[in-house]
């Protein structure tokens, strides 16, 4: 099963913790996005970095994700309220027939 895609080369995949169906991706056409395996092909969430995204991975509470890129920069993401909304879309989703719109992963300042 196909959950997304990016437009160019998937770089990494991380599970996000306390969450097994969510899923993150990063890819060398610079975009993170987050998923939901329930939902295959809807883009909860996405930012746009301006540079390929070479390594990431979330922290053991999964509030933060940790990101690593071609141009040798470390960025770091909040994703609490990120994570919050994404559920709260999807959980509406799966019981009705709701639409839903993506919200942006938070940076930290």
């Amino acid at each position: 099963m196909v959950i997304g895609s990016h437009e160019k080369a998937v770089r990494c995949v991380v599970a996000v913790p306390n969450h097994p169906h969510m899923v993150l991706s990063g890819s060398w056409d610079e975009s993170i996005k987050l998923w939901d395996a329930r939902l295959p092909n809807v883009c909860l969430a996405s930012t746009h970095l301006s540079k390929k995204v070479f390594s990431m991975d979330v922290t053991t509470d999964g509030s933060k994700l940790i990101v690593g890129t071609n141009e040798r920069q470390i960025f770091i993401y909040h994703l609490s309220h990120t994570i919050r909304h994404a559920l709260d879309m999807v959980n509406s989703v799966l019981s009705s027939s709701s639409s839903m719109s993506a919200d942006s992963i938070k940076k930290l300042e």
